[in-house]
């Protein structure tokens, strides 16, 4: 029996232990809030202090975190209430702190938000001159971004590793954007239509804004507090809003149960209210395909109404569409253009490379491949020596680039410079083209001091494979778009894709998309995927 009661009292207590701290755990972007009746706010951090009023003057303290997954990018909240119960006069205040009753707040919808440009006014940090304007813009529902900006002709080039569109307003005095970052929005609803905003990195709070009724305020958890006001003063385009905007951050695939595809964010919510088979997403477009269906969305996760679409991709700040109507590129503005202005790109100057040369060698008397890899302005570094066999003395040996060099260093995959295969060759006898193929990768440096002597290297022997025969009229490469043509017989096809020659005629239109003439039948080729598309 006595046994029998101190069970009892263990889980009494266990009972009581659980009832002074309840937690609720959930994700979603709105918490909801609508049982607190006292907020306390400090104007030098955004330590946010909530409190329930249970009985009159008898509160309860609510604490409200936020957890994140270093696994991937989702957030959850954390409600935690504390039930021991305290006055008004029993709160214990912090310098600076302020108390809050909901009738100081005013009603406001982040739909309304979206409208307007928020300027901060307070000089609080920034990254470049003083006479810059921050900017607080709520982008959607889930995304907002502090803007710096700063008034100019000319784009801000950035330094090293950074790249630059030239655009035809370089030489308009207007504001642009010289630094942006982006937060997860939370809104806190506190009913009756009014609402707090966290601007969240992660599960890191890290600004808050509150719209009272006698100021709207910006409260920084490193600058303090500031009044803020709404303007249309410092419009920023679409192409500006998103340049800088890292997506990955802030959206991410998931795989539903029917094996499809969901753009979700941080909260695990389907942005795009849909499912596809395949999605292609970056910072200023998202495409959503099914077999016979295909969606394009802006960055607002609206849907965008172009009519029959049969193929389309993200290309650079835009888009490019095949429809009924042909190939088409479009611009952030969705306006159709020719082309896309050019871009610059700051690289570092010392990287490492890896380079091939292809050369008759007199004293081996044959082609011989130089692998070579070494750092930018030295003389020092690794290099191997390869003798090719199928290849005669008068026969004439390159690269695909139709150069008897290629190269590759760090700095061409930021610039999205086209890699050119070293081991496939193209050789030319008596007029006539072919590609074989060569396979030295595996084998070893020689580890040396001076990569330019010529005298130290003993070439390895390696086997041919012929990829195309030596039956072609010419092989050529096109700098362009990256690809190798081989004609015969006033038809072309196209390396390594094709095995014969296919089409009558093939221009590039758009980056994805050429126009072909198969056997007299007009139509359009994704380069992507090989489908064609012929007209009616």
């Amino acid at each position: 029996m006595i046994q029998n009661k101190n069970i009892h009292l263990k889980l009494i207590f266990i009972f009581l232990v659980l009832l002074i701290k309840s937690k609720f755990c959930f994700s979603q972007q709105t918490v909801n809030l609508t049982n607190i009746d006292l907020i306390i706010y400090n104007k030098d951090d955004i330590n946010l202090r909530l409190f329930e009023e249970k009985n009159k003057n008898q509160f309860i303290e609510v604490y409200l975190e936020f957890n994140d997954n270093s696994d991937n990018i989702f957030i959850s909240t954390d409600l935690e209430y504390d039930n021991d119960i305290v006055t008004l006069e029993e709160i214990k205040l912090a310098e600076n702190d302020v108390i809050l009753r909901l009738t100081q707040i005013k009603k406001t919808n982040i739909n309304d938000l979206l409208k307007y440009e928020i300027e901060i006014n307070n000089n609080w940090f920034k990254y470049g001159e003083d006479t810059n304007k921050l900017i607080l813009k709520f982008i959607n529902k889930s995304l907002s971004v502090i803007q710096e900006l700063y008034f100019n002709k000319k784009e801000f080039s950035g330094g090293l590793g950074s790249s630059r569109t030239y655009r035809e307003t370089d030489n308009e005095e207007k504001w642009r954007v010289y630094n942006a970052e982006y937060f997860t929005t939370i809104v806190l609803d506190l009913g009756n239509n009014k609402h707090i905003y966290l601007l969240n990195d992660g599960d890191s709070q890290e600004f808050l804004f509150l719209p009272l009724v006698e100021n709207d305020y910006l409260i920084s958890n490193d600058d303090g507090i500031s009044s803020i006001k709404n303007t249309l003063l410092y419009k920023t385009n679409y192409l500006e809003t998103f340049e800088r905007y890292d997506y990955e951050e802030f959206a991410t695939l998931l795989k539903n149960k029917n094996n499809n595809y969901e753009l979700v964010n941080t909260f695990n919510e389907n942005l795009l209210k849909a499912e596809y088979e395949t999605i292609m997403h970056n910072q200023f477009f998202i495409i959503g395909k099914n077999k016979k269906q295909i969606d394009i969305f802006n960055s607002y996760y609206e849907k965008i109404e172009i009519d029959s679409v049969k193929s389309a991709y993200l290309y650079r700040s835009g888009l490019e569409v095949l429809t009924n109507k042909g190939a088409s590129y479009y611009d952030s503005e969705l306006k159709i253009i020719d082309k896309f202005p050019k871009k610059s790109y700051s690289v570092c100057g010392t990287v490492s490379y890896e380079k091939y040369i292809v050369e008759y060698d007199k004293y081996e008397k044959s082609h011989i491949i130089k692998r070579i890899e070494g750092e930018a302005f030295s003389n020092q570094g690794k290099r191997k020596d390869f003798k090719l066999e199928g290849v005669k003395k008068r026969d004439i040996v390159t690269f695909l680039n139709n150069s008897n060099k290629t190269y590759w260093d760090t700095n061409i995959d930021f610039t999205g410079e086209k890699y050119i295969n070293p081991n496939y060759l193209i050789v030319t006898r008596r007029n006539r083209s072919g590609i074989y193929k060569y396979e030295y990768s595996s084998s070893k440096y020689d580890t040396i001091a001076d990569i330019t002597n010529p005298f130290i290297y003993f070439p390895e022997t390696i086997k041919n494979e012929t990829i195309l025969p030596i039956n072609y009229k010419s092989i050529t490469y096109n700098p362009k778009d990256g690809l190798v043509y081989f004609y015969k017989k006033n038809k072309v096809g196209i390396f390594p894709r094709h095995k014969t020659v296919q089409y009558q005629n093939i221009n590039q239109e758009t980056n994805s998309f050429y126009r072909i003439t198969r056997e007299r039948r007009k139509g359009w080729l994704d380069i992507n995927t090989n489908i064609e598309y012929y007209d009616n």
